[in-house]
């Protein structure tokens, strides 16, 4: 089943405002899609694809959104779909009636709309929006009901469905510690665009799950995350689930390629004397290569952003660590109890 969510249409300048209207829709577990999910890459095809896929529309309608030529390309897109309008001033809305929300003409569709200055607070104009995408809105309510998130709608606390393929919806960005351990019947995963952590043994023992997909957006891993399931049982060396390296077996070399994210603890103990992680890798987790007592060199790519804390911890072998760039933030507390260490930066 393909999730259901509201696109959300607004100028820059009333960001403010769109953010405090996100977080209401996903306290109400409304799933939604604005430009705040962008990813880098063509931006103009992003948009598009969400303008096409979506369900319902918010148009945060204030002057500077409709003199806006890329609000209006949208707006073009959402004829024919529920399209309910935010109203934040009176510019080009003709009125019909003195009421809160009432109908209004934009181009040649017939609309609802919620006038915000005629509710007595920001939050009572939010739960009408919400009234008036009801009828997309109960649909979604039957496709999250297996999960419990937290107040805010951003966390995902536990799955307890039984559904072969499992997608995590936006606007959940993460996932806790042990949320769908254990699960016998998930065989996929779709990581949801907004996902940026997944915690430690989130999908632990989900001894069915062979295939995981959407990893793009996460950029932090916790410990055994994938432990005890198909993806990783079938991979030797080096064990991706997307761009995260989550495990690897030992070896005298370990030449971690494809990958983005090094998991929490994802090698710890590992027999390897040498470490190379190539160009694109981002961040190093917590405790990644903590123990591995054999190790005696490293070599960090440039791409290289952030590294967990004691990520070489008793790393006591390890002498030299070479940078194909600035050294990233963290790496003093990533070799916190190694005494004597030759770190170099140099430009490749």
């Amino acid at each position: 089943m393909e999730l259901k969510y509201v696109f959300i249409s607004h100028s820059s300048k009333d960001k403010a405002l769109t953010d405090r209207l996100c977080a209401y829709l996903g306290k109400n577990k409304v799933c939604y899609w604005y430009d705040g999910h962008l990813k880098g890459g063509n931006y103009a095809e992003q948009i598009g694809n969400k303008l096409i896929k979506a369900s319902a529309y918010v148009l945060v309608a204030s002057e500077s959104a409709l003199r806006s030529s890329e609000v209006q390309l949208e707006v073009e897109h959402m004829k024919g779909k529920l399209l309910v309008p935010l109203v934040l001033d009176d510019y080009y809305f003709q009125e019909d009636e003195g009421k809160g929300s009432i109908t209004y003409t934009l181009g040649n569709n017939r609309i609802e709309a919620v006038i915000m200055n005629k509710y007595p607070s920001e939050e009572q104009a939010f739960a009408r929006l919400v009234q008036l995408l009801q009828p997309a809105v109960m649909s979604w309510e039957n496709d999250i009901g297996d999960f419990e998130l937290a107040n805010d709608g951003k966390k995902m606390l536990a799955y307890r469905g039984q559904d072969s393929f499992l997608s995590i919806p936006v606007p959940i960005e993460e996932i806790e510690m042990r949320a769908v351990q254990g699960n016998k019947d998930v065989e996929a995963l779709q990581i949801g665009e907004t996902v940026k952590i997944i915690g430690d043994s989130a999908f632990a023992g989900c001894r069915n799950l062979a295939q995981v997909s959407g990893m793009d957006s996460v950029t932090k891993c916790g410990k055994g995350a994938f432990a005890g399931t198909k993806i990783v049982e079938s991979q030797k060396d080096i064990v991706l689930v997307g761009q995260v390296a989550v495990g690897g077996a030992d070896a005298d070399t370990l030449r971690i390629e494809n990958c983005r994210v090094v998991a929490d603890e994802a090698f710890f103990g590992n027999a390897c004397k040498e470490i190379e992680l190539c160009d694109g890798v981002e961040y190093i987790g917590q405790s990644a290569f903590c123990c591995c007592l054999d190790l005696e060199k490293v070599v960090l790519p440039k791409s290289i952003k952030e590294i967990g804390e004691k990520a070489f911890y008793d790393c006591f072998s390890l002498n030299e660590i070479i940078c194909q760039g600035k050294a990233p933030v963290g790496l003093e507390k990533a070799c916190q109890n190694i005494s004597k260490i030759n770190v170099k930066e140099m430009e490749i």
